[in-house]
């Protein structure tokens, strides 16, 4: 297989994988009918990129929140497994999905180098 023949192949294989991706991206949410976000339809604004700290509980210890600008995010506990997904900010909601599905809605605000989700705060603790 000559050189030129390698790199074209590789090219219709990368083509093929990113249109693949694109059609995994789609899907249908609780609510009957809307999209569910896909990586590539999802950002969340630069106020909530980061490593977000709520502090500690007895039930979950401490809980950590990361945010990634294309709109993943991990909830970080010590005592319970941890959750992941896409995250989408319509207003002052905060929609978490969970393998496309919708798993919870959270009020969001910012104040004092602060996030609020659902009147509980977390303090800023560096990028994700």
């Amino acid at each position: 297989m000559t050189l030129w023949t390698r790199a074209r192949s590789t090219a219709v294989v990368g083509l093929g994988v990113v249109a693949l991706l694109g059609v995994a991206g789609c899907g249908s949410d609780a609510s009957g009918g809307g999209q569910y976000p896909g990586p590539a339809q999802v950002a969340v604004p630069a106020q909530l990129i980061g490593t977000w700290s709520g502090g500690e509980s007895q039930l979950f210890g401490s809980t950590y929140l990361h945010f990634w600008p294309d709109g993943g995010y991990l909830w970080d506990f010590d005592k319970v497994p941890d959750i992941s997904g896409q995250a989408r900010l319509t207003g002052s909601r905060l929609t978490f999905y969970v393998n496309g599905s919708p798993s919870s809605v959270s009020s969001v605000a910012f104040g004092a180098g602060l996030l609020y989700l659902d009147g509980k705060s977390y303090v800023y603790a560096g990028p994700p």
